[in-house]
């Protein structure tokens, strides 16, 4: 169990820059597993379009999370452009998200942290929450969002409300499949991304969990290396597995391979 409520002093700095060609590589990541998914779909071959949409989802989520953060180098027109094109294609306004991302990390697990809100709940709670959880993260950008973040959510939504008029007016089925897909890959972001990682945890404890088992990172594409995220955010997620090495080496604190760190409750 990880019992530190303060980053480690290690050097991080270095882990911050991509290369071009590394940030080419996040950007294109998800869209293979998106084809795979619509072709598949075409093909009437459901199980392994919604494993190649499950997988697109996770990919997308991973880019979307370094792009808010402006972790990948580009300049922040460009980060916001993408986010309207990746809020198209995952069907729902990640610029939504944004809003209350941002509020996430400055007040983690806080009363009024309407991202963590999930955290608080069982496991099968957070997920029958997940629509609702969509559906509130939206209504609160709308509302206390900035002008300039409240146009950035109306161009997501309008962009997202086109895909699924196409998806219907077309008839193509592999687009009618991803709308459903991605339906229910919005609903259940409450309990993956939040739920799983910052469960049991406190705003003025441990505040995310991490997972270090090196095929379970491989195959949630890094993404659950969340105490790391949470310590060091500029970190791009392609790197915070080396930036955990660092951590382990500098604590002998370190949670058991392939586990998720406990938070302070036990839980």
């Amino acid at each position: 169990m990880r019992t530190e409520t303060a980053p480690p002093p290690i050097p991080w700095r270095d882990l911050v820059p991509l290369s071009a060609a590394e940030t080419a590589v996040e950007l294109v990541a998800p869209l293979p597993w998106l084809a795979g998914a619509l072709v598949a779909a075409d093909r009437g071959l459901d199980p392994l379009a919604a494993a190649a949409a499950f997988f697109f989802f996770l990919a997308a989520l991973r880019l979307v999370h370094d792009l808010m953060h402006g972790n990948l180098g580009l300049p922040r027109l460009v980060d916001h452009v993408a986010l309207t094109l990746m809020s198209a294609t995952m069907l729902s306004s990640v610029h939504a998200v944004l809003v209350s991302h941002g509020h996430h990390h400055r007040h983690t697990l806080g009363d009024d942290d309407v991202e963590a809100r999930a955290a608080r709940m069982s496991g099968l709670r957070a997920i029958l929450f997940g629509p609702l959880f969509t559906l509130g993260v939206h209504l609160r950008a709308l509302r206390t969002g900035s002008r300039r973040q409240v146009a950035w959510v109306t161009a997501d939504l309008v962009a997202v409300a086109a895909v699924i008029a196409l998806a219907l007016a077309s008839g193509v089925r592999a687009l009618q499949f991803h709308v459903v897909a991605m339906a229910a890959a919005n609903s259940l972001t409450a309990f993956f991304c939040v739920w799983t990682v910052h469960r049991g945890c406190r705003a003025d404890g441990v505040v995310a969990r991490t997972l270090r088992g090196r095929v379970g990172n491989r195959i949630f594409f890094h993404m659950f290396l969340h105490l790391e995220h949470h310590w060091f955010p500029r970190v791009p997620t392609r790197r915070l597995a080396r930036l955990a090495d660092r951590i382990d080496r500098a604590t002998d604190a370190a949670p058991p391979p392939g586990v998720f760190a406990r938070g302070p409750s036990g839980a």
